[in-house]
């Protein structure tokens, strides 16, 4: 935080609500579209704003790390079909948690590739963000759990049969 405050600064702040708004995209009109629109239209939008980047901040790159750039798209690519067509099928609870996972990958990766040992603040920032997550999936979670301990609370001396707890729990 003892940096100057700078555009690049502001552009590290508002880069992550990009892949969010893409996830709730995804999530409202995932069971309408096809995958490969998804595919698609996110690579046009990546290709349109890296080119805006590119504009300003173009450097010749070396041959290996072109290679290694062209390696790390098919592996993004191949792992964004996953993301995609998890983001459309799976609960929200159990989706949100392969997004915290990615996070700690990150650093993971970041360490064993880069040898770069992340700052005090990306460990608290990493911290804060799956606290808030796990808060609210655990939360969900509670409430689901005293939902069902209300609906099968049974009377003493005349228990409800399995089969009707089974159509009370799923109806």
């Amino acid at each position: 935080f003892s940096d100057e405050f700078n555009n690049i600064m502001l552009l590290a702040i508002l880069v992550p609500f990009l892949p969010a708004a893409s996830y709730l995209i995804v999530r409202k009109y995932g069971q309408q579209e096809s995958l490969f629109s998804f595919l698609i239209y996110g690579k046009i939008l990546m290709i349109l704003f890296s080119s805006i980047l590119a504009f300003y901040f173009y450097k010749p790159m070396p041959l290996n790390d072109l290679f290694i750039n062209l390696a790390a798209g098919i592996f993004r690519g191949i792992a964004i079909i996953f993301v995609i067509n998890s983001a459309r099928h799976l609960p929200s609870s159990i989706f949100a948690s392969a997004q915290y996972i990615q996070i700690i990958a990150g650093g993971i990766i970041g360490y064993i590739v880069f040898k770069d040992i992340p700052s005090l603040n990306v460990y608290f920032g990493s911290f804060l963000i799956i606290g808030a997550g796990l808060d609210a999936s655990t939360q969900k979670l509670l409430n689901r759990g005293a939902k069902l301990t209300e609906l099968l609370k049974q009377k003493q001396y005349s228990p409800m049969t399995v089969a009707e707890q089974v159509i009370s729990v799923f109806c």
